[in-house]
């Protein structure tokens, strides 16, 4: 989420090159408790899947730089 925010790559971030402030993490933190959460159980992991990629291409536009 970090990354989608523009606070630097995800790969930085996991590797320790960029560190967050604590303003850039209490908005990561709004962001993400802004956020609803839902389980879906699939009956296999295909549909999982199949699910997992509609989601994306449906929502992911949002987080996207602009």
């Amino acid at each position: 989420m970090a990354e989608s925010l523009g606070f630097g790559s995800a790969n930085d971030i996991y590797e320790g090159r960029v560190v967050l402030d604590p303003e850039q993490l209490a908005t990561v933190r709004d962001w993400i408790m802004g956020c609803a959460l839902r389980w879906q159980e699939r009956r296999s992991h295909a549909e999982a899947v199949s699910l997992e990629a509609a989601l994306k291409l449906e929502y992911r536009p949002i987080l996207t730089k602009q």
